[in-house]
């Protein structure tokens, strides 16, 4: 329970904890999101990420890759030398035949879709699944409560961009913390909570939202979204100042 004057947390062994400020960082399907009464967009996307590390050939001098392809993006993120983490984005039902491949199998279906440029490759670990969704609460705070990381925007993974977003949350509620505290004001004060919550959705929202249109453009295969595709990629291609304005939204 909650209310202005602080929350009552009641555990599964009956528990009870008191606190003047809840604070729920407990994924995109946030339990405790659903106890504080706020409802969220949650978009199951009908994709899944098929995760493993690999060895390879070639090396990746330390540079992140990530390609759009038909119907899958590939990101291969530099570990140790000769070592990569790969992130296949499919759809799900793909990503699940993927899965149940021996490994030969799967690694040469692997070097096909990544067209070799990293080499041959072999399996450094297990290959895991994980299926996409994406979450924006609809509101970031309630009384003596906010929502931080996950639990408040759950970002599509194909900018990388959504851990940042999770520790931006975090600074900026700890900052709205220390100042009610340096007032006097409890630390679940309500107008620090709005101040949070408005600050959040001003910096988060652009990128939330672009991320989302870009997916929406790169998972239809029709002839709009190709034209669409191709016109993008040219435009920025050719203007300087939507490369350099994406680019420096994306190392905020």
């Amino acid at each position: 329970t909650n209310s202005q004057e602080g929350a009552v947390v009641t555990l599964s062994n009956g528990a009870r904890l008191t606190a003047r400020l809840v604070v729920a960082a407990d994924s995109r399907l946030s339990a405790t999101r659903d106890l504080l009464g706020i409802g969220a967009d949650i978009n199951r996307l009908g994709h899944s990420m098929l995760i493993c590390r690999v060895r390879h050939e070639r090396a990746h001098h330390q540079i992140a890759i990530e390609w759009f392809d038909h119907h899958q993006t590939i990101a291969m993120l530099p570990l140790a030398e000769g070592m990569s983490s790969l992130l296949l984005t499919l759809r799900s039902n793909e990503a699940y035949r993927l899965l149940a491949f021996d490994d030969d199998l799967f690694l040469s279906e692997l070097t096909k879709r990544c067209r070799g440029r990293l080499g041959k490759m072999t399996l450094a670990s297990k290959r895991h699944t994980y299926p996409l969704v994406t979450t924006w609460a609809h509101k970031f705070r309630a009384p003596s409560a906010a929502l931080i990381g996950d639990a408040a925007i759950g970002m599509h993974p194909v900018t990388a961009h959504g851990f940042n977003i999770g520790l931006s949350s975090q600074k900026q509620l700890a900052r709205g913390i220390m100042t009610a505290c340096r007032d006097g004001r409890n630390v679940g004060d309500p107008d620090m909570l709005h101040i949070y919550e408005r600050r959040l959705r001003l910096s988060a929202a652009p990128l939330y939202h672009a991320t989302n249109i870009l997916i929406g453009l790169y998972s239809r295969d029709h002839l709009a979204a190709r034209l669409a595709r191709h016109l993008g990629l040219r435009f920025a291609q050719h203007v300087p100042l939507v490369r350099h304005g994406i680019s420096a939204e994306l190392q905020r």
